[in-house]
């Protein structure tokens, strides 16, 4: 009786040890975000940017974002150069120093009233790019509205493992990578609740037309189409290049992205082999437009 007595006290005590443990909230991700890149953008724009996407980046509750003070403190420590913030290897070893687990890096750029953002999440430990979003605002105030959707999608990719699939429940479509997307464009990258689509060749053309191109093409009926950045180049080049999903690419060897490496410079891809470099925007490579899409 008492071993029957004692099996039901343990039983119980592990019960509600793990009840607390599953109710324990989640330990936050700890971010720092690097100052903010531009070209022709006035600093002070450049610096309420900044303030506005961490203040929504700590108010999602999802990560704890270091203060500048700090990373300025750690920065002098290393004698880090401002040069450096492109340098993945120097910025992870940045991010070890703070203990940060994910680095938040940004570029804006303005052509007359339109911009152009990119942001990437950068994983410290394998220096990885996690997440990544583009975003097109017709003038400053746009840009700053899209502010939160911008955190969310980029904070919402970090709390699942990129797939080649996902399935959906209820009767509703079961999409994988090579399939045709809702605007029409082949998918080449699954992520959680959300898809990812690419088009058929645009054409060739020099980068500043490239960006246009892209943003004004309609697949679908969709007008949310825009060149991909660095990364989604590279999931292309990964998920439907090299496994052979896509084909006939005669003539369209080099891909523009629509991440700038300097204000001469953007990177574009080789589908080829995947070889990655900068190139003077003066010159012709190929266009394909992406567009993201809710699997719900």
């Amino acid at each position: 009786m008492k071993n029957k007595k004692l099996t039901l006290i343990l039983v119980t005590l592990l019960f509600a040890v793990s009840f607390m443990t599953a109710q324990e909230p989640k330990e936050k991700t700890t971010v720092i975000v690097l100052p903010f890149g531009a070209e022709n953008v006035e600093q002070s724009v450049i610096e309420t940017l900044f303030e506005v996407f961490t203040n929504e980046l700590a108010g999602t509750g999802k990560a704890k974002v270091i203060d500048r003070s700090n990373v300025d403190k750690i920065k002098a420590q290393h004698n880090f150069q401002n040069s450096e913030w492109s340098n993945e290897d120097k910025v992870a070893l940045l991010g070890k120093a703070l203990n940060a687990n994910m680095i938040i890096s940004g570029q804006i750029i303005s052509f007359g009233e339109k911009l152009i953002a990119t942001f990437r999440m950068l994983d410290v430990n394998t220096t990885e790019i996690v997440s990544s979003a583009t975003v097109y605002a017709g003038n400053i105030l746009e840009l700053f509205e899209k502010v939160p959707e911008t955190v969310k999608k980029l904070v919402g990719k970090t709390e699942s493992t990129p797939t080649t699939s996902t399935s959906k429940t209820n009767n509703k479509k079961t999409y994988y990578v090579g399939d045709k997307g809702p605007g029409g464009g082949i998918i080449f990258h699954i992520d959680g609740s959300v898809g990812f689509e690419v088009s058929e060749n645009l054409g060739v053309y020099i980068w500043y037309k490239a960006v246009d191109v892209a943003k004004d093409y309609r697949g679908g009926g969709y007008d949310d189409w825009y060149l991909p950045s660095r990364d989604e180049l590279n999931f292309i080049y990964r998920n439907l290049i090299n496994p052979g999903l896509l084909r006939n690419l005669q003539g369209e060897m080099w891909h523009w992205s629509s991440y700038q490496h300097s204000s001469t410079n953007s990177w574009a891809q080789r589908f080829s082999d995947g070889f990655r470099d900068n190139f003077n925007k003066s010159l012709g490579a190929s266009v394909r437009a992406v567009r993201t899409f809710n699997i719900e």
